[in-house]
């Protein structure tokens, strides 16, 4: 392959590299379907020896037309967020262009400016594992191109500058041939090597010196140009995106019944994660109430081992009390999701956790570093007595009031629909507030089940101008997924003098028998109601109707979800250790380098430990499963000390030859067929006759047969065997290899004298 086909092959690698980050970047799989086999079709219609090639008022003229269409977008929506997408559609499209025409070595050089700007806007869009993967193979894709680059740019220029040397009415001269062999090849690729080590090496010195001032937490909202999927803080009414059915793993809870075997519960379990009681309706935006007094908040120490409680006086744990474990997969988060009510919790290290007993939630302190945080257990109680619920929220109940909704509309609607249902809104007789609102609250749940339907397509919910979204939702369409239905719960609940909140969390629906945990995925993302139905009681209503939600998760469920968990640990690294990676993670890092070697040993030990029990789980195999295990780890250990011995003469036999890294062909044929020179050598050297480095092989066997004439037939065998690959060309099958090896085994020698 020619230089310049080497270089051209190389920069197209990267450009696909530069693609496939902005599709994991934007989460636009379809742009690396599309773009990529445009690129990769290049290489065959413009590097052949019949080029179809573009002109360049063609490629100016698309790039001209694209920058318009870029900018009327703009102009459409000016969302400051949209700049880097915008950015990036624009490079790509470019990139895309200029690959089809006729390139000089300068516009071979733009080509990589523009990889790298598509790349660098990429990088601040994603901080996922799967972008960083691809960073990393790009950069060092990227110093090797760039030296390709240096090299081909030096031969054209030298080239160049023959030509003009030539007088116009001189003899014609042959263009001048740049030397560029294997031995240029494997120099260079070594400076690649040692180049993205050094770069390597550099980032991680600043990974650890400068660390993220900005602690990730997966709840914040993201781009709005992409589509939404997980868990959020706040519900936004305004954008009528698809939700996407992510099937990333964001942890899995094992729910133990009172008597400790693993079980599913009766009922989807919904895991709360933030109370929102606030709606704004100039932004159809539900937030958690700012204003709440912080006497609610406590600070409780948790440890591993031992639950602690969070009540004020002791709870009565004897009384219908689960046990839950949490095991993080893919999520970095301080907030700890639980059902309702949580009465002890336990982590996995030590953490100090802020319980809010106003709506009985918890999140981290912030004074230990998430990349710890690897799950946690709780003891709940599914139907908890007043004594418990008033332990936990610690004092006197807080003061009932009929609340209101912001929206008119919504009232009206209500009533209309309470009175078709023949519904009274007022407490009966006999009936208490609680009950009055538990029974209006179960009436329009049924209606919202009845009469509208659950999707998570909205390209066709058009939003309205002065009209609330959740007003749209009930008077006009009627469709939507479970934030609008509990949305629009909550409102008309609201609107009718009903205290209720909407909850943000995730719906555990997926149970796997092999493992006896449900898996919690970042498409099981919901929202559901909750209705105060007593002095210390809410209790939660979810109108997205249970059938639909568990159609939609065996519709997604695929062959390869048993399989995620194995990625899904190393992204859960990625987000705690690496971009969660903050002061306090460096506290720790530095304190674990300072000292507590047995402690990091012990913890890593109890990790590999319940590693292998959730594989012998997974496969379900048994007491024999361990056994399996620490056969297959022996067996492989094994394999990989014979591999490393079997490489290591092989590399000493092709070092005597000095056949370098060039022709590797060659070096495998040697390797295979001359396997019974290198143990004649290492017989030959354990009874004191080392070849020297400047003796031929000839040469040492006449010095080894004068010390052993008795070995002379067997050194002549394979000397001559020896030359005949090594020079003539010839190769041995498998017979003859086993041969010589008995040969090289059997050379009669007598022990060389000191």
């Amino acid at each position: 392959m020619t230089l310049r086909r080497r270089f051209r092959l190389w920069l197209l690698f990267l450009l696909v590299l530069s693609v496939a980050a902005v599709s994991v970047a934007t989460i636009r799989l379809w742009l690396l379907m599309v773009c990529g086999p445009i690129l990769v079709s290049s290489w065959y219609l413009c590097e052949g020896h019949r080029p179809l090639i573009l002109s360049r008022f063609l490629v100016n003229v698309g790039s001209v037309l694209t920058l318009l269409l870029v900018g009327l977008s703009w102009l459409s929506n000016p969302d400051p967020g949209r700049v880097m997408e915008l950015l990036g559609i624009f490079v790509l499209v470019l990139i895309v262009l200029r690959q089809f025409q006729d390139r000089s070595t300068r516009e071979d050089a733009q080509q990589i400016i523009l990889s790298s700007v598509l790349v660098i806007s990429s990088t601040i869009q994603s901080d996922r594992f799967l972008f960083g993967i691809i960073l990393l193979l790009w950069v060092v894709n990227l110093i090797y191109v760039v030296m390709l680059f240096q090299v081909y740019s030096g031969a054209r220029h030298a080239r160049q500058q023959r030509f003009d040397c030539i007088p116009k009415d001189g003899i014609p001269v042959a263009p001048l041939e740049i030397r560029f062999g294997p031995r240029d090849l494997s120099r260079m690729r070594l400076l690649a090597f040692g180049s993205s080590l050094a770069i390597l090496l550099i980032s991680v010195l600043v990974f650890i010196l400068f660390p993220r001032q900005i602690l990730f937490r997966s709840g914040v909202p993201g781009n709005r140009s992409v589509q939404k999927s997980g868990f959020a803080e706040t519900v936004d009414l305004i954008s009528s995106e698809r939700i996407t059915s992510s099937r990333r793993e964001v942890f899995t809870v094992q729910w133990v019944d009172p008597g400790g075997e693993s079980t599913k519960w009766a009922r989807p379990l919904l895991l709360r994660g933030a109370i929102l009681e606030r709606y704004d309706s100039a932004v159809g935006r539900w937030v958690a109430n700012k204003s709440q007094s912080t006497n609610s908040l406590v600070s409780i120490k948790a440890a591993p081992d031992r639950f602690t409680g969070l009540g004020v006086e002791n709870i009565d744990q004897q009384i219908q009390t689960y046990t839950l474990w949490f095991e993080m997969r893919s999520m970095a988060t301080d907030i700890f999701f639980a059902p309702w009510v949580p009465i002890s919790i336990t982590t996995f290290d030590p953490r100090e956790i802020v319980f809010n007993r106003a709506n009985m939630l918890m999140t981290d302190s912030g004074r230990r570093s998430i990349s710890s945080y690897g799950g946690y257990g709780l003891r709940v109680q599914p139907f908890p007595n007043r004594s418990s619920l008033e332990s936990l929220e610690g004092g006197a109940p807080k003061t009932s009031f009929i609340p209101r909704f912001p929206v008119p509309g919504i009232r009206e609607f209500t009533l209309d629909v309470l009175e078709q249902m023949e519904v009274d809104p007022s407490p009966i007789k006999n009936e208490t507030i609680w009950q009055k609102n538990r029974r209006v609250s179960d009436e329009i749940l049924e209606w919202l089940e009845n009469n509208c339907m659950y999707t998570t397509d909205l390209r066709e919910f058009v939003q309205i101008a002065g009209e609330d979204p959740i007003e749209s939702f009930l008077t006009r369409y009627r469709f939507g997924h479970c934030e609008y239905f509990a949305s629009a719960l909550t409102a008309m609940c609201r609107s009718v003098g009903i205290e209720s909140r909407l909850v943000t969390g995730f719906v555990a629906i997926e149970y796997d028998e092999g493992i006896q945990r449900y898996i919690v995925r970042e498409s099981n993302a919901h929202a559901w109601t909750e209705v105060r139905t007593g002095d210390y009681q809410w209790t939660a209503l979810d109108p997205s109707p249970r059938s639909v939600l568990e159609e939609l998760q065996a519709a997604n469920e695929s062959w390869s979800d048993s399989w995620r968990w194995v990625y899904d640990r190393v992204d859960f690294f990625w987000n705690s250790a690496i971009v969660g990676f903050d002061q306090r993670s460096q506290e720790n890092l530095t304190q674990r380098f300072a000292g507590n070697w047995g402690d990091s040993f012990s913890d890593t030990f109890s990790s590999l430990r319940d590693w292998m029990a959730s594989v012998n789980r997974f496969f379900k195999l048994g007491i024999a499963g361990y056994i399996w295990m620490a056969g297959v780890l022996l067996i492989f250990i094994c394999f990989l000390l014979v591999a490393i011995s079997i490489l290591r003469r092989r590399r000493r036999l092709l070092a005597s030859f000095r056949l370098g890294s060039g022709d590797r062909r060659l070096r495998r044929r040697l390797s295979h067929d001359l396997l019974f020179w290198a143990v004649a050598l290492q017989r030959l050297a354990k009874f004191g006759y080392a070849k020297q480095a400047q003796e031929t092989p000839l040469a040492f066997s006449r010095r080894v047969v004068e010390a052993n004439p008795e070995s002379e037939p067997t050194m002549q065998t394979l000397v001559r065997q020896l030359y005949l690959i090594r020079f003539g060309g010839g190769t041995l099958d498998r017979n003859e290899r086993t041969q010589a090896l008995e040969l090289a085994r059997k050379i009669p020698l007598r022990r060389r004298s000191s």
